[in-house]
């Protein structure tokens, strides 16, 4: 959120932008990613652009700075699961329990040097 009047919101199905006011709103059903902007500038923010199937382009908001990859990394990824089938969801979701666990686990054992 830039402020009141610019911010962008992703949902796992829409992106929305406000811009000065003017609303877009598209569904993110077979979007592109045409451009991330440039997000390692020093201003406090850039804009993205996705591409709709229907052929309109929806401009997003990106917070410069590590902030940036928030933005960046949920439109990546929700884009990218749109084109995964329900086996590669499973596939995923299966691996990511068992980093997560396996993490837990090793954070969990006592150190040696206490």
């Amino acid at each position: 959120m830039i402020d009141e009047h610019n911010f962008s919101i992703l949902t796992t199905r829409k992106l929305i932008t406000n811009e000065n006011g003017e609303f877009n709103l598209g569904h993110t059903e077979a979007a592109t990613h045409l451009s991330f902007g440039h997000f390692k500038d020093v201003k406090s923010f850039t804009s993205g652009i996705i591409q709709l199937k229907n052929g309109i382009d929806i401009k997003y908001f990106i917070e410069t700075g590590k902030a940036s990859m928030i933005m960046i990394q949920g439109v990546k990824t929700l884009i990218r699961t749109q084109e995964m089938t329900n086996q590669n969801l499973e596939n995923v979701t299966i691996i990511w329990d068992k980093k997560t666990k396996n993490k837990f686990l090793s954070l969990s054992k006592p150190s040696p040097h206490t």
